[in-house]
């Protein structure tokens, strides 16, 4: 056995260590803790649960749903107890990690407890709360049989060999079954918890570490110095601890970086496995913890006299307060955001390696990282080539420039975003504007027939609003191929839609994409230039660099500008454009959702993107009854619902802007102001939550459905 002076001399990083960090940093400390902990669960690699139900059975007071989460690796039966009669108006629910020698059947009551307080989610499930537990046949074991502990220590040793551990598995599977969890349509917001026994209790603790969701936690019987641990129970190194940990914290720092979430700790004074001694210098580092968050009100610890136990009657009193309270508080503290910019700990890491590596070589512009972005690009582009430039207005300017316009018309869609217009009076040209069509909300053919017919035009620019790649866009082919005028797609909007079997940015001559940060994938500022012909591609990385005829010869062709992307923001963009096809998927399923619940409104409808038209949903578009007050509507939703719209698509013209209003008058684009006056976009990011989405849809059926 190690002796555990020797163990005591390991050192925590003094970064990490919150006594040697100093109380007035608990934030930033815990933050730090939260990522530490993160990189050695390599949650870049968790598994995605596809979760299959089984069988229901009902009973008097209970029902009881059987799963199977599959993962990569293997599958995990869970099971659901639902009351009948739940604890408050809604279901609040409770994910319940039970110890190593115990079964999912014992927990959940199916078969008669082997010990008195075992069947923990159900006595939970019979006092009104809804739980989920899964099994964890793979760590279990019986602390009486040699065998079985022989067999967890030979998982461990092999596990450790990937840098894994017994717990690492454990836990991103009960993390991806809270999420899973979360997503209950019958789940009021702040009402889910967690509560975890024994070596459940440490999957709990890593659970609610890992989730970011300040969820209320109850743990029972599981706090002791990792040190004390390992010197008495020998099961430190096995299951109850990551490997390295104790180069990095100890468990008092792990519950410490809770704050400021509920916490409830029951210990029993007789718990023959974690002395009572060893626990309360546990306590007393949390204490601290809490206090320097300024949350000593969440914190409960309890001394209960009880063994290795639970008090589930203790536990339940918990979770009841807790709900009761962030039930209340929830509105005003936890807006729904119009949108958020998402970048998970795996992405930060690989953009900081990347980061590094160009300070490292020097190598800080027109580099490695730029070719590898714009390769990435060029297969969401269907296009022969791509060209990263410092912004998506630049990539419009450049490429109208490569196309030619200076001194001639372009035809620009009356609803879009001011820089469509501006990028072509910034290439020389004249801007003459056309209507859009209602179906797909693009460029309207015939409006742009009637200009092609009167004016000298040199190109026509068709946007994909909202992300949606309208048919139209045949049309205009058409039109481009008998009039001889190219067609450039502004795609801002639209990395990753389609329409048919064709990409966003493979119908015209060229086409340019935005990466800015609202964008669905962003390099903090950045653009990409899309085309078919390699001299285009050519011509417009010359324009970006000044337009220098090589990058190693002072020498310029063209009168071009500093529109380069550095290496850093390509670090940024190739983190998030490899994981463009995940992000697409969930904002088509966060849309779907919207679909079908705006269909029971009356005063708002969804905007139906046409059949062909596959949409990334960078907007959501919603179409308002004439009747109501934008404006106001707006205004109440932030006010007095918490949610924040997403900004529209746009809310005016662009013949409308002070800057061309007085040139342009009154034009016939009658349809693009109707649809700039009468539609608004829902929140939709990464991550949203189906409560978020509910919250949407309640505060807007409030005030006009």
């Amino acid at each position: 056995m190690v002796d555990v002076e020797f163990t005591s001399a390991l050192g925590v990083d003094p970064e990490l260590a919150f006594d040697r960090h100093g109380d007035s940093n608990h934030a930033v400390w815990a933050a730090r803790v939260r990522d530490r902990l993160w990189a050695l669960l390599r949650l870049d690699l968790a598994p995605v649960l596809e979760v299959r139900k089984l069988e229901e059975r009902s009973g008097e007071d209970l029902t009881c749903t059987q799963y199977l989460f599959a993962g990569p690796h293997r599958q995990v039966r869970g099971t659901l107890l639902r009351p009948r009669r739940p604890i408050l108006d809604s279901s609040p629910a409770v994910l319940v990690c039970f110890g190593l020698n115990g079964q999912l059947e014992h927990v959940t009551g199916e078969v008669t407890p082997d010990y008195p307080d075992r069947n923990v989610a159900e006595d939970l499930a019979q006092r009104g709360f809804t739980t989920l537990a899964l099994d964890h046949a793979l760590v279990r074991h019986d602390g009486t049989d040699p065998q079985s502990k022989a067999s967890l220590r030979r998982l461990s040793c092999a596990l450790s060999l990937i840098g894994s551990s017994p717990l690492e598995w454990v836990v991103k599977e009960q993390l991806a079954a809270l999420k899973w969890l979360q997503t209950s349509p019958d789940l009021a917001v702040g009402t889910l918890g967690i509560f975890g026994h024994s070596f459940g209790g440490h999957v709990a603790l890593h659970v609610a570490l890992a989730s970011g969701m300040p969820c209320p936690l109850a743990l029972a019987s599981c706090v002791a110095p990792y040190r004390a641990l390992f010197a008495e129970t020998m099961q430190g190194s096995e299951a109850h601890a990551l490997p390295g940990i104790l180069r990095h914290v100890e468990l008092a720092d792990l519950l410490g970086a809770l704050a400021p979430a509920p916490l409830h700790i029951q210990h029993g004074t007789k718990d023959p496995l974690h002395p009572l001694e060893h626990a309360r210098e546990v306590f007393g580092a949390i204490r601290r913890c809490y206090r320097a968050n300024g949350s000593a009100d969440h914190l409960e610890i309890a001394e209960l006299d009880m063994g290795h136990g639970t008090s589930v009657a203790a536990a339940a009193n918990f979770f009841q307060r807790e709900f009761a309270v962030r039930r209340a508080e929830v509105r005003p503290q936890a807006p729904v955001p119009a949108a958020k910019i998402h970048f998970d700990l795996a992405a930060r890491r690989q953009i900081l390696s990347s980061v590094d590596e160009s300070l490292r070589t020097g190598e800080l512009t027109l580099g490695r990282l730029g070719k590898t972005f714009e390769q990435l690009a060029r297969a969401w582009s269907g296009a022969h080539d791509t060209v990263a430039v410092s912004s998506g207005t630049a990539a419009l300017e450049i490429a109208l420039r490569v196309i030619g316009v200076e001194g001639r018309k372009v035809i620009v869609p009356a609803n879009t975003f001011f820089a469509t217009a501006a990028a072509a009076v910034h290439a020389g040209a004249e801007v003459c504007f056309g209507d859009m069509e209602t179906t797909g909300l693009g460029l309207c053919p015939e409006s742009a027939e009637v200009l092609l017919r009167r004016e000298d035009v040199a190109a026509i620019v068709t946007v994909h609003i909202g992300g949606i790649v309208s048919p139209a866009i045949e049309a205009l082919l058409s039109l481009s191929q008998r009039y001889g005028v190219p067609l450039l797609e502004d795609a801002a909007h639209a990395f990753g839609s389609r329409l048919g079997d064709g990409l966003a940015g493979s119908f015209g001559r060229m086409a340019t994409f935005s990466v800015y940060p609202t964008k669905i994938i962003t390099s903090g500022e950045g653009g990409i230039i899309a085309g078919k012909f390699q001299a285009d591609l050519e011509a417009a990385r010359c324009y970006r660099d000044q337009g220098k005829l090589s990058f190693d010869v002072n020498e310029h062709g063209r009168l071009g500008n500093n529109w380069r992307l550095s290496e850093f923001h390509a670090a940024v963009g190739i983190a998030h454009i490899e994981r463009l096809a995940a992000f697409v998927e969930e904002r088509r399923r966060l849309a779907a959702f919207y679909d079908e619940a705006l269909a029971a409104l009356s005063g708002v409808r969804a905007f139906r993107v046409p059949a062909r038209s596959a949409s990334n949903y960078y907007k959501y578009i919603a179409l308002l009854d004439p009747r109501i007050d934008r404006a106001r509507l707006k205004e109440r939703l932030r006010t007095v619902h918490g949610v924040q719209l997403a900004g529209e698509v746009y809310a005016m013209t662009v013949p409308d802007q002070p800057y061309f209003r007085e040139s342009f008058g009154a034009l016939d684009v009658t349809r693009a102001k109707s649809f700039s006056s009468g539609h608004i976009c829902l929140p939709l990011f990464q991550g949203m939550t189906r409560q978020q989405q509910q919250r949407v849809v309640d505060a807007l059926e409030r005030e006009v459905g």
